[in-house]
């Protein structure tokens, strides 16, 4: 049960998700010139957190054949982790994600059902498109600042060209 819980935990890829929600907290400070209140910065983050989370096991899922040769000690391709199970529990991680952006407010929802479509269409086809799938992981990369502008209500010029510059990095 142990090694299945560590599986789980290494699917969702932690420090991903914690640098997603960390620039969501940026983004939050970015905005308001100060820090956000405990609720905005929770929620905010736990949005990131939970779709990268949800979208790296889809990931996992929609990379199983690559990964049977080139990472077989991954969970899904060593068995720990039955397929159907990281689809589960991507949906469910995706679910709580899009809970957490519902309950800031209607922007930072709407804004976090586009990233998901972004991390979605790149899971499912993006990264064979070249170029397209490099501009979509550059828009999952500046996305998170402004979504912490959303969450927070407050959406400004310094935030976006930070954001910018993230895409562009």
């Amino acid at each position: 049960m142990f090694m299945k819980v560590c599986s789980i935990i290494k699917m969702f890829r932690p420090i991903n998700c914690l640098m997603m929600g960390a620039a969501v907290i940026i983004g939050e400070i970015i905005a308001l010139g100060g820090l956000p209140e405990f609720h905005e910065a929770l929620l905010g983050a736990s949005t990131a957190i939970f779709l990268m989370a949800g979208t790296m096991a889809i990931n996992d899922y929609y990379d199983l054949e690559i990964d049977r040769i080139n990472r077989p000690e991954k969970p899904l391709p060593s068995g720990i982790i039955k397929t159907s199970h990281a689809i589960i529990l991507g949906l469910i991680a995706c679910g709580l994600g899009l809970a957490a952006a519902a309950s800031l407010n209607a922007s930072s929802l709407l804004i976090a059902l586009f990233a998901l479509s972004l991390m979605l269409y790149y899971n499912t086809r993006g990264k064979r498109t070249g170029l397209l799938g490099n501009v979509v992981v550059s828009m999952c990369i500046g996305l998170p600042f402004i979504y912490g502008g959303a969450a927070v209500g407050k959406i400004t010029f310094t935030l976006l060209l930070f954001s910018l510059i993230s895409f562009t990095a």
